[in-house]
């Protein structure tokens, strides 16, 4: 089993157990809450996206057109199709 901390398990061995966890919750939420007003923002203007191998140049070249802040860096994906792809679970390609 993986843990930050032992606080809900005791008997484990932890991954960060000087880390604060309240910290690190709060940098989550925020990273979770600017990708969901960057999606609704998308979604707003019509934009859907799917991500993989195929469409990344395409998906580059709109982000870098973009103006502000570089809105690529906030992909996970960089060079490879997401690990745990959305797109691939909908159309049952992820076991």
């Amino acid at each position: 089993m993986l843990a930050r901390n032992t606080s809900a398990f005791q008997h484990i061995t932890p991954i960060a157990p000087a880390d604060d966890h309240r910290e690190v919750n709060e940098k989550i939420l925020s990273s979770m809450t600017a990708t969901w007003l960057w999606r609704m923002k998308q979604l707003e203007k019509g934009i859907v996206e799917v991500r993989c191998r195929q469409t990344l140049l395409e998906i580059e070249d709109f982000y870098s057109e973009q103006e502000g802040e570089n809105q690529f860096e906030l992909l996970e994906m960089k060079g490879e199709d997401a690990k745990y792809d959305d797109y691939r679970v909908l159309i049952n390609l992820v076991e």
